[in-house]
């Protein structure tokens, strides 16, 4: 249910809680240009205090996303593609990445079918074809600066129907699930939000 869901805002980062079925996916994360990256331990704290002191945590921690990165590990190796978040393909202000991963995956399968096609290599394709998905990345990167900048007059900012509407549609084309409803509920108070 959307109501026990939430997410927290922490300096510089974010924690979030969506219950399931038989687990609930509990996790936090900073953004990759705070000063100060706290250990996994230090986030396993956070998270145990704001949710439950009892939980069981199992997870690690999830790259995100810089053109560099990618670049470079997309490079390293002629027909050795990565994708996902190996290739740190995560959105820095929602944490999401499962549409990424299906996507440069596609990706991937396409620039290896065609393979030999106009004499570039499968890097130099799938690089190409992973450009709509790098640049939506960027831009959610620089709104997330632009964002953080004001945390407190932006956050009213979001409660205003119109601004909601629109920060919606942007994340809708590769956010979806759980992250888009947690952003969603800045406005809609569907989750509960710290």
């Amino acid at each position: 249910p959307t109501g026990s869901a939430s997410v927290t805002f922490i300096p510089n980062g974010y924690l979030w809680s969506f219950p399931g079925e038989s687990f609930d996916s509990v996790g936090g994360g900073v953004y990759p240009d705070s000063e100060k990256t706290p250990s996994y331990e230090e986030m396993s704290t956070l998270i145990k205090r704001s949710f439950d002191e009892e939980i069981d945590l199992r997870g690690a921690p999830i790259p995100t996303f810089n053109t560099d990165v990618v670049l470079s590990l997309n490079n390293i190796y002629t027909n050795l593609l990565v994708a996902g978040d190996s290739a740190g393909l995560v959105d820095n202000w929602t944490g999401a990445g499962i549409d990424f991963a299906f996507d440069s995956g596609r990706q991937a399968a396409l620039s290896i079918i065609e393979d030999g096609y106009k004499g570039k290599t499968v890097n130099e394709r799938y690089l190409e074809r992973l450009f709509p998905a790098a640049r939506h990345l960027q831009i959610a990167d620089a709104f997330r600066k632009r964002f953080n900048r004001n945390f407190e007059e932006h956050l009213d900012l979001l409660k205003g129907r119109m601004t909601g509407k629109l920060l919606s549609n942007y994340l809708s084309y590769y956010v979806k699930g759980p992250y888009k409803l947690a952003f969603k509920s800045l406005f809609t108070r569907g989750i509960s939000s710290r």
